[in-house]
């Protein structure tokens, strides 16, 4: 464990001491209770596995103190095996962190033909990856260590709506007392670890499409552990549907309002170039030759802008949205811990042929060299500030990769030895919906 890692989990053994008696009596309680069965807007909620006879002992180390909570046993000890187990092993290998350990993901949770598998990651961390019709091709996302649990601060939900059929709500809270989240229109019993999925009636696209409300965290009694902000986002039928995943739960105390789904205003000013790359053939609006660059840039909404654009002169002043060629904004976050460690990160690429390929290495892995590796050549790509940048061959049909792959990211170090590789094959097919 390292340093930062504050919380234990031990086996139930027979050093571990008993509970106190108000908690024995509490721990009673709640396995006497049966909770009522729950109907919302025409659909069955799932009611929580209590599970208090299988219990652990976590115990939380701060500053030298210690205190105990009883829960469940740990989470990947329940469920089934992963729904599409082929497509989850896709998306953790090319998109979540090395440390995912697969053999233990679990399907935690279930709405109709919805899935929402989970895996761990390190000492306590989490992966969720959601799947619609027996396929986990909508992506992933993780929380590297569950910290101040109480305080949500590890929690993980999200809205996703599917165009035209489909809208999920999905996510964990990691409180231990938490038993239910109510997001206004309807309430989501949470499964055993606190996770939850459910699916929004098609009735109601309409009302919830970019609303937001105030919504709760109850405990077992109903009563209120946490007030908050459900930012529903946009419904199957929205022309932001396709923006993938939103946020779906802020903790504040202020005015709830719907997050904005306008392109962000992007302050080209203030970016940096982070690497160049001349152009072997025509792509966009520039000719072969030309000379791009990666640059990345703040945004407002929190965000922050990767985008390529001229290499010079530079693109001015204030855009309504990404200027040039391909990029992405996301949110302004520190770099995950699990991400200096990771030698190849966010690939991405647009086909077909004459696409660009762009990336990151960790800043811990030691990485100097990239190659794009194809069956006829080994390409040296352009490597600066910890981001490289690539073009694909000439040809191919819309949507797929040219001719000459297959087509392999491969990272080295100083002494050449091998530290990473992906396969553009394999990351095209994960992000690839029926």
């Amino acid at each position: 464990m390292t340093d930062h890692d504050d919380q234990l989990l031990l086996d139930f053994r027979s050093e571990v001491p008993s509970p106190d008696a108000d908690t024995a009596a509490r721990i009673r309680r709640a396995a006497m209770r049966e909770p009522a069965s729950r109907h919302a807007l025409g659909f069955s909620l799932r009611r929580r596995r209590a599970g208090i006879a299988l219990a652990v002992v976590t115990v939380v180390l701060v500053g030298g103190s210690v205190s105990a909570a009883v829960i469940d046993l740990p989470w990947w000890e329940r469920g089934t095996a992963p729904i599409d187990p082929q497509s989850v092993a896709s998306i953790a290998r090319e998109n979540l962190p090395a440390k995912v350990d697969t053999s233990r993901a679990r399907t935690v949770a279930q709405a109709g033909n919805a899935a929402l598998v989970a895996v761990p990651l390190n000492e306590n961390g989490y992966c969720l990856i959601p799947s619609l019709a027996r396929r986990a091709n909508l992506g992933g996302h993780c929380a590297y260590q569950v910290v101040n649990a109480e305080k949500g601060e590890s929690d993980l939900t999200r809205s996703l709506a599917r165009a035209p059929s489909s809208w999920l709500v999905y996510g964990r809270i990691t409180e231990p007392r938490a038993a239910e989240i109510d997001l206004g229109a309807f309430s989501v019993q949470l499964e055993a670890g606190g996770f939850f999925l459910a699916q929004v009636p098609e009735a109601h696209w309409k009302p919830l499409d970019g609303h937001a409300n105030v919504g709760r965290i109850l405990d077992s009694d109903g009563a209120t552990l946490r007030t908050g902000c459900v930012n529903w986002g946009p419904s199957p039928v929205s022309n932001d549907a396709a923006r993938g995943s939103v946020p779906l739960w802020t903790d504040k105390s202020g005015p709830c309002r719907p997050q904005s789904f306008g392109p962000p205003t992007v302050y080209l000013d203030d970016a940096t170039k982070l690497v160049e790359l001349r152009l072997a053939s025509a792509f966009s609006t520039w000719n072969a030759g030309t000379v791009v660059a990666l640059w990345q840039a703040p945004a407002d909404q929190g965000m922050i802008c990767t985008y390529v654009a001229a290499a010079s002169p530079a693109p001015t002043g204030i855009s309504d949205g990404l200027p040039g060629g391909p990029g992405q904004c996301y949110e302004r976050k520190p770099q995950l811990p699990w991400s200096a460690h990771e030698p190849l990160m966010g690939v991405s690429f647009s086909s077909p042929g004459g696409g660009l390929v762009t990336g990151q290495t960790g800043a811990g892995t030691g990485v100097a060299k990239v190659v794009l590796e194809s069956a006829a050549e080994k390409t040296v790509l352009p490597l600066g500030g910890g981001w490289f940048i690539g073009q694909l061959p000439e040809g191919g049909a819309p949507g797929e990769l040219p001719p000459g792959g297959p087509f392999t990211l491969i990272a080295y170090d100083a002494y050449g030895k091998e530290l990473a590789r992906k396969s553009l094959e394999e990351i095209r097919k994960s992000a690839t919906p029926d």
